[in-house]
Formats: C-alpha cells, structure tokens, sequence
C-alpha cells in the first residue's frame, strides 16, 4: 500500500548550500491575473495569498514570516519542509518570483533526471577527448586551457582533461561545440606539430620555419587563441593562412607518419623480393628438369634405332647443377656427397642403360 505523503520539501538550488537561508518576503510584488502587480504576504490559516484580498475579508489576520530554509545534514541540502495541510504557505512559496531559479519542490524523479543529465554530461566530454593519437590529445588540451598546456605531456593533458569532463564537463563541451571550434582546434595543432610557435617576447604567433609573423598578440592573450580567431574569420588573408598551415600540418604529420610507413615498406619490398627470386629459381630448375627429362627420352629413342648422334656424355652440354638434377631425376637420389660435384662421373651415371 502506498503510504501519502504528508509534507512538501522545499529546496535551495543554488551552487551553494548555506546553513540557513531566506527568501525575500518585505514588499513582495507579483502579477494577479486581470489586476497587475500585487502584493502578497504569508497569512497562516488562509487559502489566499493577496494581502488586499485577505485584509478585506479580515482585517485581522496576522502576516507572519515565513520560515527559513535550514542545512539538512541527512540529505545535504538547505530545504525548507512544509506540511500539506499548510496551503498558504505552500501558496505564497510556489508563487515567489524566485521559485525554480532559487528554490523548488524537491522531486526525486527531477533528482534523477539532473543526475542522468550529469552523468551523460561527463560521458560526452570524456568522447570528445578520447584520443589515441598523442598530438590530437595535446590540441585539445590546448584549445581548452591554453597555451598553458603547450608543454604539457601526454600524460599531464589527458590527466587534467579527464579531471575537467567529471568535475566540468560543460567546459569542454561548451568549447568543442562553438562554431569556430575547428579553427581553434587547427591553431592548437599547428602549435604542437611545430608549424607556428610564439615569438620570444609572446608579443607574436610566428612561422617556426622562418619565423615571419602571422598575427600579433597583445598581453594577456592566447597566441593560439589568438590563431584560431583569424583563421575563423572570413578574410583572404584568413583563408590563405588556414590552407598554408593545414599543407604544413599535412606535411608534418605524414612525415612522423611516413618514417614508420617507410620502415614497414622498405622490410616489405626485400622480403618480396626475396620470395620472388626464390620463386624464379623454383621456376628455372623446374623448366630445367623438364629439359633433361625430354632429353633423356630423346636419347632412349635414338639409341634404340642406332642412330644417335650426340651424347650428353660431353661435359659441356651440361652444367653441374642440370647434372645433378638429371642425376637425381633419373636414379631417384641424390649424388653421393663425395661425387656430386664430379660433372664426368655424374654424365657417367646419367648414361647408363
């Protein structure tokens, strides 16, 4: 059976959380539907919070203050509890100009809302920083917390940055989600692959070639902040600045890329070498033993007519390599070691009927 609730809690929803706080209650105004502003007081025992309204039907009744919201150490939070049974105050709280900006009703289901809410916050900042490539990392971090985090360590980037999406996801997302996010972001990036650098005095974003100056940058300023502003802007000189740094980015990044790509191809390309000379040497003894093989034959043939004319008992006609392949073709084993490289006694062999 589910048990009614006899109380109303009202609670502070401000970032703070005093021991006590009240609302404003002297000279109180609020717009009364058809009539304007009117003022309105705490009236215990009446249903009506209008003071004009009230006073006419009894001229008696006593405003009292209302009481105020006190730091519960249970719950942690500054609330005010309100019996049901007491509707003008209930009334004259829902019906403050600061009710939902400085205090609500306390609702579980709303509780929960505002800690899903949070929790999907932080797990949307910790997607938008999950990156695996090292200088991505860093861009980030830096677009974020500035050039501050222009030396900082992979490490030291993606520990404040993931300390910020728990306690502050909204920093992040408020930054990643801005229109000239990805301007900002390649000005990071053309400082951590070292395209651009500040100059010596800070007082300029530079060319890390060259160093001929790209924009200046006043004190107090972000160069990269500084970057990323012009290269959002809608200028010849914006956009001409954006292609060269992204080329040089591109260029940079393929090159750190490239020396692993390289590496890989290079180790590659001689084991495939390697595999296709030992594929044409197969090749080469294969077509060699089927010239034997058909030469053996032609030689049977001969000789059982009586009219062979060459033998290929010449040294010549063979190698020492096609010898003892033919060797090995025609008695089914290899020469013996201390024979195998003797060409005359392998012809020998070979000639025999």
């Amino acid at each position: 059976m589910t048990q009614t609730k006899t109380t109303t809690t009202f609670v502070l929803i401000l970032d703070i959380k005093p021991q006590s706080w009240s609302p404003k209650q002297y000279d109180l105004m609020i717009e009364k539907p058809g009539e304007g502003l009117k003022f309105i007081g705490y009236y215990p025992g009446q249903t009506d919070i209008y003071e004009e309204d009230i006073l006419k039907k009894n001229k008696d009744a006593q405003k009292s203050l209302v009481p105020p919201f006190e730091f519960n150490n249970g719950t942690n939070r500054t609330e005010l509890v309100v019996k049901n049974s007491n509707v003008a105050l209930i009334k004259w709280l829902t019906s403050h100009p600061d009710y939902d900006k400085k205090f609500s009703i306390f609702s579980e289901e709303l509780e929960s809302e505002k800690a899903l809410a949070s929790f999907e916050n932080k797990e949307k900042a910790l997607a938008l920083i999950n990156k695996e490539d090292i200088n991505e990392l860093r861009a980030i971090a830096m677009l974020i917390f500035g050039y501050d985090a222009y030396n900082w360590t992979e490490v030291h980037a993606k520990s404040k940055l993931k300390a910020l999406a728990f306690n502050d996801p909204d920093k992040i997302i408020s930054k990643i989600v801005k229109a000239d996010y990805q301007s900002q972001y390649i000005a990071s990036m053309a400082y951590i692959v070292g395209v651009v650098k500040n100059n010596i005095g800070h007082t300029a974003v530079i060319w890390t070639d060259n160093e001929q100056a790209i924009i200046n940058v006043a004190v107090g300023e972000n160069g990269n902040e500084k970057l990323g502003n012009l290269l959002a802007s809608d200028s010849d000189n914006a956009r001409n600045t954006l292609q060269e740094i992204s080329t040089r980015i591109d260029a940079k990044t393929k090159q750190s890329i490239g020396l692993i790509k390289n590496d890989s191809s290079a180790i590659l390309s001689q084991k495939d070498a390697t595999i296709n000379a030992k594929d044409q040497e197969l090749a080469n003894k294969d077509r060699e033993i089927e010239e034997l093989r058909q030469l053996l034959k032609n030689n049977a043939a001969l000789a059982s007519t009586g009219t062979i004319t060459e033998s290929v008992t010449t040294p010549m006609a063979l190698s020492l390599d096609q010898a003892q392949a033919l060797y090995l073709e025609k008695k089914g084993v290899a020469a013996p070691v201390n024979k195998k490289n003797d060409l005359t006694w392998l012809l020998d062999k070979i000639n025999e009927q």
